[in-house]
């Protein structure tokens, strides 16, 4: 058991990497597509805020709830593309952070 994770967490980390060389074209652009995204949580935040929060600033987070919502509904509009490409770009790295913790847990377990 400790092998395989040693194994399967360095197999999970040189699939990251090579993945973030495959597609550094798409890591770039993951920042211009994780604003939209952002924009759309924060704006749900500031609803919930709004309607479950405090009634004195009740307006202003409906209004900041607004405001970030028609921003991220439009980017997503406008930029799709580059959305689309963020959630390309996410992956290697998740898979890199995914196999360093996977062989730190594996040498952890074998001492």
């Amino acid at each position: 058991m400790r092998k395989n994770h040693i194994i399967g967490g360095v197999i999970v980390f040189s699939a990251g990497l090579f993945s973030l060389y495959y597609y550094s074209p798409y890591v770039v652009e993951w920042f211009k597509g994780a604003v939209q995204p952002i924009l759309i949580v924060i704006g749900l935040l500031a609803a919930g805020a709004a309607i479950l929060g405090n009634k004195s600033f009740r307006r202003l987070n409906f209004v900041v709830a607004a405001v970030f919502l028609l921003l991220g509904l439009y980017g997503l509009y406008d930029e799709y593309y580059a959305v689309k490409d963020w959630l390309y770009g996410l992956f290697p790295p998740l898979l890199i952070v995914a196999g360093v913790i996977s062989v730190v847990i594996g040498i952890k377990k074998l001492t």
